[in-house]
């Protein structure tokens, strides 16, 4: 996936993020939760559009495609906050869209069909994999990384997509993904879930292991009792028992591979004795 592609699919999920933000900003108004519309705006101001959408923007490069989305998010927001601020809110719409008024515009109600793309949901694991690795790296310095997805989502994987487009600039780290060859140079891991785990290579404690472990352990139970569930297995579609029995099988790899390298840590200190 090239660069102009990387940024199309940056483009489509911050069109996708306004229209869950519609949807959920009419829903609001509709019952007269004032308070509520606004702090969706607010949120997806501050945490879609400000930090992540311009930051992963900087990243890659800014063509005609991005300048026009940028410009119609900002547009459709000015319209959603007119009600609440409406004397700002016209200012900046009329400077921005050359003596225009926002009470003559539309607000241009999208579908989530319209831009949904299989492959966004690569965004906010990217977008979570930074977070993870920046609040990680204010104590530790570590600049290579392998992204384990689980099952469900190593499956949607599209390996044309590149997490270090943006990693390198952003984290000024790597991250590695399917890379079945260095997956054995990494020890130690960041819980990343719904997708995943990041590992990352350093000296492994008994009580890393252990707390991994415990992770692992309380995954497969509640994987293992919900596959138990009558009802869970009467009422839920095919596709999601499998994705559940696809999970359970991994959680038990992962626990008999932890408990391998408990009993090697193990032997190992009594060597040294």
């Amino acid at each position: 996936m090239d660069s102009f592609e990387t940024q199309h699919l940056v483009n489509s999920w911050i069109l996708n993020e306004l229209t869950i933000l519609q949807r959920d900003y009419f829903h609001h108004l509709e019952k007269k939760e004032i308070n509520s519309a606004a702090t969706k705006l607010i949120k997806f101001v501050r945490e879609r559009l400000s930090n992540e959408y311009l930051e992963l923007s900087k990243a890659s490069l800014w063509n005609v495609e991005t300048k026009n989305t940028l410009l119609f998010v900002y547009q459709q927001l000015l319209l959603l906050l007119h009600p609440l601020t409406p004397f700002i809110t016209e200012h900046i719409y009329q400077k921005i869209t050359q003596g225009e008024k926002s009470l003559e515009a539309q607000i241009e109600v999208i579908t989530e069909k319209e831009f949904a793309n299989n492959n966004l949901w690569q965004i906010d694991c990217l977008l979570l994999s930074i977070s993870k690795i920046r609040d990680f790296q204010k104590r530790n310095k570590v600049k290579d990384f392998y992204l384990e997805l689980t099952l469900q989502w190593k499956k949607k994987w599209n390996p044309s997509f590149d997490f270090n487009h943006f990693s390198m600039p952003l984290i000024k780290s790597r991250i590695f993904i399917l890379a079945t060859k260095k997956k054995k140079n990494f020890t130690s891991f960041l819980n990343l879930q719904p997708f995943g785990v990041l590992w990352y290579q350093k000296p492994i404690e008994k009580e890393e292991l252990m707390e991994q472990l415990k992770f692992y352990e309380k995954e497969y139970t509640r994987s293992e009792k919900l596959l138990k569930n009558i009802n869970f297995i009467k009422k839920a579609p095919f596709s999601l028992i499998q994705k559940e029995k696809g999970k359970l099988n991994y959680y038990q790899k992962r626990k008999k591979d932890l408990l391998a390298k408990l009993r090697e840590t193990k032997k190992n200190k009594i060597n040294s004795i």
